[in-house]
């Protein structure tokens, strides 16, 4: 903090970066919430500014926050290359804000789809979480 104001605007921007997946690092999930969503409206075109304020908002227990936590994973999915990592990422992502806010049908109608559209889910990473969230909803 007392040397912040002798960094260029690319040595803050990477501090606060370190700064958000420390706090989150820690589980300090209401400080890191606070450092992406800076981050996440100084940089909206920031893919890992956008990932971190939407992963913390899907720490959360109130329905108001969740529902934002959906509302960016869709914005991401939207934006990010179909079948890239962070495409799963953010379809996960998506169908589990649904699944905690209670929209379990919506939630398996996402992973259905994702499983649909070839490759599905056989050449990822993804695929145990994708079917542990399957199997968790009441209409698999």
């Amino acid at each position: 903090a007392p040397v912040q104001d002798q960094l260029d605007p690319a040595e803050l921007s990477s501090l606060g970066y370190i700064e958000a997946r420390a706090l989150a690092n820690a589980e300090r999930f209401e400080e890191a919430l606070k450092a992406y969503e800076r981050l996440a409206q100084a940089n909206p075109d920031n893919a890992d500014a956008q990932i971190g304020l939407a992963e913390q908002l899907l720490h959360a227990e109130d329905v108001s926050r969740l529902a934002q936590a959906r509302n960016k994973w869709r914005e991401i999915a939207n934006r990010t290359r179909p079948k890239s990592e962070q495409w799963y990422q953010a379809k996960y992502s998506l169908a589990l804000a649904h699944y905690k806010l209670g929209d379990e049908k919506r939630a398996a109608d996402i992973i259905r789809l994702v499983q649909a559209v070839p490759p599905g889910l056989e050449s990822t990473q993804w695929k145990k979480k994708f079917l542990e969230l399957l199997a968790l909803c009441s209409n698999p």
